[in-house]
């Protein structure tokens, strides 16, 4: 996983590679503010589950709750290249 900026000036150029580490360490960091969100949206899933006659749609947004982390799982190996007037960038996954 890694962020690489390069910019298409020769006369000056300029290139910019975050490691994934680093950007592990910044997703860590959002995670522990994001935490207490996600345990009350958990918590609520749970919550409607139990209301009678919620049952379906209630299992029904709690699958696509927790099928977001598979997401970025599956998007492992993906690379994302934008090109624009000035710059290059590619996102590594």
């Amino acid at each position: 996983m890694g962020i690489r900026i390069m910019e298409k000036n020769k006369e000056k150029p300029f290139r910019l590679y975050l490691p994934g580490a680093l950007i592990f360490i910044f997703l860590f960091l959002i995670l522990l503010l994001l935490i207490i969100p996600v345990i009350f949206v958990m918590a609520g899933l749970l919550i409607w589950n139990l209301i009678p006659g919620e049952g379906k749609r209630a299992r029904a947004y709690t699958k696509i709750f927790f099928s977001i982390p598979s997401l970025f799982w599956a998007m492992s190996g993906l690379t994302v290249d934008i090109d624009s007037k000035d710059t290059i960038v590619k996102i590594n996954f």
